[in-house]
């Protein structure tokens, strides 16, 4: 076995671990927003823990992770919130979203991330 995909498997096993670490203390913080709430804090958690930023996101991620705390309707926090975190991470949100869906074996998360990879990848139309 190359050390490529070694490495990928060792990532996948870590990441797998960290949704199911961390996907119930998601859905407790979302409140409210639910799954896909839960599904935004997960993400924001996750690029934090996995990123080390030469600038302010790492504080704009955390205030993601409040934001998602606080009791709002449903779609708007899918909309502004996700899409907030599109704008602080770039790319590297949507390849965390899918990661993340890729490696969960909790049914509710990985449907609520698959749900959230669209909003996160969405691009203005031109």
């Amino acid at each position: 076995m190359t050390e490529i995909s070694t490495a990928k498997q060792e990532q996948s096993s870590d990441t797998r671990i960290f949704v199911e670490n961390n996907w119930p203390m998601a859905l407790a913080v979302a409140g409210d927003s639910g799954s896909i709430g839960a599904a935004i804090w997960l993400t924001a958690r996750f690029l934090r823990e996995n990123n080390n930023w030469e600038d302010n996101r790492d504080e704009e991620l955390e205030l993601v992770e409040i934001e998602v705390s606080l009791p709002r309707d449903r779609t708007i926090v899918v909309l502004e919130t996700g899409m907030y975190l599109r704008k602080i991470a770039g790319k590297e949100a949507g390849e965390a979203v899918e990661l993340l869906a890729e490696q969960s074996e909790i049914t509710e998360a990985s449907e609520a991330l698959k749900m959230l990879s669209h909003v996160v990848s969405f691009e203005k139309w031109q």
